[in-house]
């Protein structure tokens, strides 16, 4: 008799806009305005926002968090030096107007545009593996 075959249902997430509560989450203890670095690992983000209090963030690191687009960095463009986006669901590089940025990781997205940006000059890693 054949075994039954199974197969896991792929729901897709929701979409899921950043919050200032969430920022408020993953800050933890800490006053958002006194944040360096926020890591989120394997949430549900499909678009940054509310960092407008986070004036001290140097680092963010979003891991497998479903984000679809680089957006929202606007508040954080003076401070932010390090941005991880590996393994979301990205297909282009842009919204990246970060003077200060020195390291820049997309490995494991979509990306099948890559842009020569003017912000990826002062880069000193510059990772992106793309379709």
């Amino acid at each position: 008799m054949p075994q039954p075959k199974f197969m896991a249902a792929k729901v897709p997430l929701e979409v899921h806009v950043m919050t200032p509560e969430d920022v408020s989450e993953y800050c933890g203890r800490d006053e958002p305005e006194s944040i360096e670095e926020i890591e989120i690992l394997f949430g549900n983000v499909s678009e940054i926002a509310s960092l407008e209090r986070c004036i001290a963030l140097r680092s963010l690191t979003l891991i497998n968090c479903n984000l679809r687009i680089i957006s929202g960095l606007a508040p954080v463009s003076m401070t932010l030096e390090r941005l991880c986006l590996v393994d979301q669901k990205l297909t282009k590089m842009e919204g990246l107007a970060l003077p200060c940025l020195r390291e820049l990781l997309l490995q494991q997205n979509e990306i099948t545009c890559i842009q020569v940006l003017p912000i990826l000059l002062s880069c000193r890693v510059v990772l992106v593996h793309y379709a």
